[in-house]
């Protein structure tokens, strides 16, 4: 069987996308739906494969219908769903172990120096009076 790319969609900001496609003849349309996968690496894309079958019937007087039945892994569904899995990235893990020396956050200590400094000085002032 002939395979070629008939359409290719994008979906909108609520995540819906649809086909529009005309037929001028009665027949039995087949096509096959699936995800364009990402290259965003914390995403695993669905992989889903859905088989759409369009049968056009005329009905004798110059007008077509269209009925549509959508299949996935061999079972009738009612819509095309791709559930995309996001995982978050792993966050790097803080070093442990001993201090290297190197202080890297000086406010705390210099705060608490310097409460601890006027208190000192205020017990100092109230025994030389």
């Amino acid at each position: 069987a002939e395979s070629n790319v008939v359409a290719e969609v994008k979906n909108n900001e609520n995540g819906v996308f649809g086909f529009a496609e005309t037929y001028s003849a009665a027949g039995t349309y087949t096509y096959t739906v699936s995800e364009v996968k990402g290259d965003d690496k914390d995403i695993t894309y669905d992989e889903s494969v859905y088989t759409i079958t369009v049968s056009v019937t005329d009905d004798g007087v110059g007008r077509l219908h269209a009925t549509t039945a959508i299949v996935k892994d061999d079972q009738a569904v009612d819509g095309i769903v791709f559930k995309n899995v996001y995982t978050e990235p792993e966050k790097p893990v803080e070093p442990s172990g001993p201090s290297t020396g190197v202080w890297t956050t000086p406010a705390p200590f210099a705060v608490t120096f310097t409460a601890s400094l006027a208190a000192i000085l205020a017990i100092l002032y109230r025994r030389l009076r």
